[in-house]
């Protein structure tokens, strides 16, 4: 169940950066998230949205890299930023991570506003819309399987069969469309589901 409710604007501490956002996506986590399917143990109540963009509206004392008005995609996810996958640069891999909208102190992107660590942020280029930033994950996840799965449009040289993709979720269909873009005229990307 989702109510709109009130929260005060969090304030920033000495390397933290207060967003506001401006756009969201919504992906099937989501989902699970709000229907109480996600984790039956998550603490609630929660603001939900994995991924999300926006500006930065205030910035702490020691913060270096931001200043208001920035435009930013990221946030949501906290790294603690001293595990080992942290201090190795793999934040993705931090063991302290909680995800976006799981519970109070971890709030997603249908927040107004969060607090994040200033290097929990990626600088928008000025050619890209908040709009268009909020699917930045979704696309980031879609394009990692298929760069490390070496995947590419058309025909598979060594088995000569098409190409397949599976999966209902946000980053299946966003690598789907990029498939579909790359593929040479006549080929054909297929999907299957399961």
């Amino acid at each position: 169940k989702l109510s709109l409710v009130d929260q005060a604007e969090p304030e920033a501490g000495d390397y933290e950066v207060i967003v506001k956002f401006h756009a969201a996506s919504l992906n099937y986590r989501d989902l699970m998230v709000v229907t109480g399917t996600y984790n039956p143990k998550m603490k609630v109540p929660a603001v939900p949205l994995s991924d999300g963009a926006g500006e930065v509206v205030a910035v702490g004392s020691e913060v270096t890299r931001w200043k208001v008005g920035d435009e930013v995609v990221g946030g949501p996810s906290q790294r603690c930023g001293s595990c080992e996958f942290c201090l190795a640069g793999r934040p993705s891999l931090c063991l302290a991570r909680g995800a976006a909208g799981e519970g109070p102190g971890n709030d997603g992107a249908f927040a107004e506003y969060i607090r994040v660590q200033e290097d929990a942020l990626l600088r928008l280029p000025e050619e890209l819309g908040l709009r268009e930033a909020a699917l930045a994950e979704p696309l980031a996840v879609a394009l990692h399987g298929l760069t490390r799965g070496d995947v590419r449009a058309g025909r598979d040289d060594r088995s000569g069969r098409g190409l397949t993709r599976e999966g209902p979720g946000g980053a299946g269909s966003v690598g789907d469309r990029q498939l579909r873009r790359d593929a040479e005229p006549g080929e054909q990307a297929q999907q299957a589901a399961r």
